[in-house]
């Protein structure tokens, strides 16, 4: 899940960046223009740009939208409007797959527990020695220790 996440912010980046600079020059009055990066097309200056490219991915997307780097063209206004929702979908999706993880987690403890008292009710039916009870009991919790089923 978590290279998905990042797989999603470098293309939302890289998207970010390309609206701005389609063909390796910056377009005017692009969120690159206002930021100042427009005056000099060095490599080093590209990957200060893509940086702040994933900067203002990973903000928006989280919400969090400090504001410092902002959408001033259409196409930049529609295409953050798009990872402001990707990012409801993606913070959603992230948080059900943790709460579904844990349900599950739960419900396998439920299930060994309801297993262990089927065995220790099977064990009483049957009148086994006390010694022998504990030794099936202990095997059992050293079941759930090791391999949690």
């Amino acid at each position: 899940m978590l290279v998905f996440v990042l797989l999603i912010i470098h293309f939302c980046a890289c998207i970010w960046y390309f609206i701005a600079c389609p063909s390796g020059e910056c377009k005017e009055k692009s969120w690159v223009e206002f930021q100042g990066y427009v005056t000099n097309e060095s490599v080093a200056l590209t990957g200060v740009r893509y940086t702040d490219s994933i900067y203002w991915c990973v903000a928006t997307i989280t919400s969090t939208g400090y504001g410092d780097i902002t959408a001033h063209s259409i196409e930049e206004m529609l295409f953050a409007s798009f990872v402001m929702i990707l990012g409801q979908l993606l913070v959603g999706t992230v948080l059900g797959n943790i709460a579904s993880t844990l349900a599950n987690r739960d419900n396998q403890r439920v299930a060994y527990e309801k297993e262990l008292e089927n065995v220790k009710r099977e064990l009483d039916e049957n009148q086994v020695d006390e010694a022998l009870k504990e030794n099936v009991i202990e095997y059992f919790d050293y079941l759930w220790l090791r391999n949690k089923v």
